[in-house]
């Protein structure tokens, strides 16, 4: 009986080892990977800052 919760419990840290790598991974995943989409979001959101800095002076 304590065996097998000693291996369960050895399991389960396993496993959130492994989420926790895979979460890691594919946060640098999109810091890296994904250049091209933040570089289109950082112009969209500079335009629209442009847009909001026109109105306000007109």
């Amino acid at each position: 009986m304590a065996g097998s919760a000693e291996q369960r419990r050895r399991e389960e840290e396993a496993a959130a080892r492994r989420r926790e790598w895979a979460l890691r991974r594919r946060g640098n995943q999109d810091i890296t990977g994904n250049r091209a989409a933040n570089l289109l979001t950082m112009i969209v959101l500079l335009v629209v800052l442009a847009v909001m800095v026109v109105l306000l002076v007109v």
